[in-house]
């Protein structure tokens, strides 16, 4: 594939230390495009963009070491989230998944439900961020068991170089290729 081809590129970098995580996407954004010097502005919801570059559409996500960054240079609006695995509570499922992803998690093992958890959340914040809203309201409103598949969003599974298993949601308009950078993760 063509670098002008890809409808969307993500970069995965590594950043050891106590760096914060946001500056250094936002940073790693400037560095990509050659940028350094160029205004941002945000929505009134907050979503950064370059104020001279609207066409320009990025989108930045931090897990632990990690900072993920989605860009789209084609008029397409990108939202892209990361996250590991961790523990969640019942409690965590009923306050955040629709009653659709309630029923697709009441079956699992606890580590499927880990993982089936991670899966949503990416998925409701990525397209938050595609919508240009955040995480915002009730949660439950937005079920990612109806149409997502296909859709406007994709979930993959990566592993860091320090072997931590993460989900990386990326949405943006349908259908999108994507250029894979970075070299501290690998697709599971």
């Amino acid at each position: 594939m063509k670098k002008d081809q890809a409808d969307v590129q993500i970069f995965i970098r590594k950043i050891p230390g106590n760096t914060r995580k946001m500056h250094a996407g936002r940073a790693l954004v400037r560095e990509l495009l050659q940028m350094q010097e160029e205004p941002m502005s945000k929505t009134p919801d907050g979503k950064p963009y370059f104020t001279n570059h609207p066409e320009i559409s990025f989108s930045i996500s931090d897990c632990g070491e990690y900072v993920a960054v989605a860009l789209s240079k084609k008029n397409q609006i990108v939202g892209i989230d990361l996250e590991a695995v961790r523990t969640v509570s019942e409690r965590m499922i009923s306050r955040f998944f629709s009653e659709g992803e309630q029923r697709g998690c009441k079956h699992l093992s606890d580590v499927e439900r880990q993982k089936a958890f991670i899966e949503v959340w990416t998925r409701k914040e990525a397209f938050s961020k595609y919508l240009g809203c955040g995480l915002r309201g009730d949660l439950r409103k937005l079920d990612t068991t109806e149409g997502f598949e296909t859709g406007k969003i994709r979930t993959y599974w990566i592993r860091g170089n320090d072997g931590e298993e993460m989900a990386l949601s990326v949405a943006l308009d349908e259908p999108f290729l994507i250029d894979w950078k970075g070299e501290d993760y690998g697709l599971i």
